[in-house]
């Protein structure tokens, strides 16, 4: 009982460290390894083969997170040079268009208001100007 004890206590430390100072992924990768640690520790309770089993869980866990991390970077990137080819495609349409004589396929038409701004406000004298609101027609 005092075995449990004990490594119950230094597996809910290594959890309660792990939180403040990592992310999600990695809290997790830490907890399985604790895990696995303690799994072999009760299966062979040789301290070489429990330390072995722990970091070999922990290295294997920090690898395949990082091979997540790359998966979501290419996805990213990939996604980027798509966007950036269809941008490239649509400007490309869009000369083609001027140069056979017709007009913007994708014209957007503003209206402008102008007005006086403030001169004086809650004491403060402004220097005489005029703002201009662009609006979408």
């Amino acid at each position: 009982m005092k075995k449990l004890l004990m490594t119950m206590t230094v597996l809910s430390m290594t959890l309660l460290t792990s939180c403040g100072s990592m992310s999600g992924g990695d809290v997790l990768i830490t907890g399985t390894a604790a895990g696995a640690g303690y799994l072999a520790h009760e299966a062979f309770d040789d301290p070489l083969i429990t330390a072995g089993v722990a970091a070999g869980t922990y290295i294997g866990g920090k690898y395949l997170q990082g091979k997540w991390n790359e998966d979501v970077a290419e996805a990213y990137k990939k996604g980027m040079t798509e966007g950036m080819a269809q941008a490239t495609i649509l400007h490309y349409e869009g000369i083609q268009n001027l140069q056979k004589g017709g007009k913007k396929s994708h014209t957007v038409e503003y209206l402008e208001y102008e007005f006086p701004g403030a001169t004086e406000r809650n004491g403060i004298k402004y220097v005489p100007h005029n703002i201009k609101l662009r609006t979408v027609k």
